[in-house]
């Protein structure tokens, strides 16, 4: 189980098994609910990620869409990032650099194009 920045600020996104989970904030004592990111989407998952304590969490359901590739393109974005602010590069340089460190990025058909906005 790995914790990351959520989206918006304050909030904490689970990966847990390859799965994105964010925090149900109407259980905020000892029990902790977290339900699928893609519950919002159009798979409409309605898998549950109990936790009690600090114990390991209770996955409540079964997913019925394909693992999310957010978490790793989101190491491809922060190494752009990365990357534009400590030189100056051209973005097309910066992108290529990235993209030879990370093959997976052309997986999930991360342009140049995409890597520049990001960039900017």
């Amino acid at each position: 189980m790995e914790f990351r920045r959520g989206q918006r600020a304050g909030t904490t996104r689970i990966s847990y098994r390859g799965y994105n989970f964010h925090r149900d904030s109407r259980y905020n004592g000892v029990i902790q609910r977290y339900v699928c990111a893609a519950r919002t989407t159009a798979e409409r998952c309605r898998v549950k990620l109990w936790r009690y304590g600090n114990n390991e969490p209770i996955l409540d359901g079964r997913h019925y869409h394909n693992k999310p590739t957010i978490n790793e393109r989101a190491e491809v974005i922060n190494e752009l990032r990365r990357r534009a602010m400590t030189n100056n590069d051209a973005p097309n340089m910066i992108a290529e650099a990235v993209f030879r460190r990370f093959p997976i990025a052309r997986a999930f058909d991360m342009t140049p194009e995409a890597a520049r906005r990001h960039i900017y």
